[in-house]
């Protein structure tokens, strides 16, 4: 790396950090937490070990510790936010129904209320959807890549309202699959 690459990525760090408002407090606490640390350190470094007390030792480690901590998180928390996942437009997941693109990959979906079907939380299910149900509900996964769990909810028909926990089960599938308002192949053919 040069110089100019390692002053382009500074940049846009603080560029990420000025715009949210939690990585600048966080930076601030951290920085400041910091130059507190350095006059202690000069102040310890300075004066006789009689005269640096124990509660000033102890100030001194916090504030270190403390700031690199802060100074750390700060940057962090800005890149974290900076990272999106980009989602399928609107088009394209049209696009894909009109050309009966195949789908890869589905997800179930399944918003529930621990304490009144607890039946229904990852760990315990057994089926996709209940035992006299012939037929589930699922969705292209790659469709909701991106969104938000009660924004993805919204996306496949549920109802975003008191919402309390969402299992999800996610898998590939080995038989081919077409969108539910498109004919597809018919079974062990090829379409006339």
């Amino acid at each position: 790396m040069d110089i100019k690459e390692i002053v382009d990525s500074l940049s846009t760090i603080f560029k990420l950090v000025t715009e949210s408002s939690s990585s600048t407090f966080l930076s601030v606490v951290g920085l400041t937490l910091l130059v507190v640390a350095v006059g202690l350190a000069y102040k310890a470094a300075t004066s006789k070990p009689d005269q640096f007390s124990l509660s000033m030792k102890i100030v001194l480690f916090f504030s270190l510790i403390g700031g690199m901590i802060f100074s750390a998180a700060g940057p962090s928390v800005a890149l974290l936010n900076a990272v999106s996942i980009p989602k399928m437009s609107t088009d394209r997941a049209f696009k894909n129904l009109e050309e009966n693109t195949e789908v890869k990959k589905v997800i179930r979906l399944i918003s529930y209320d621990p304490g009144e079907e607890p039946g229904l939380a990852l760990d315990r299910l057994t089926k996709l959807g209940p035992s006299d149900q012939l037929y589930s509900f699922v969705a292209s996964y790659d469709e909701l890549i991106g969104y938000k769990v009660a924004d993805a909810l919204a996306e496949v028909g549920q109802s975003k309202k008191n919402i309390k926990r969402v299992s999800a089960i996610i898998f590939p599938l080995n038989t081919a699959l077409f969108p539910a308002n498109s004919r597809g192949p018919p079974p062990g053919g090829k379409r006339n």
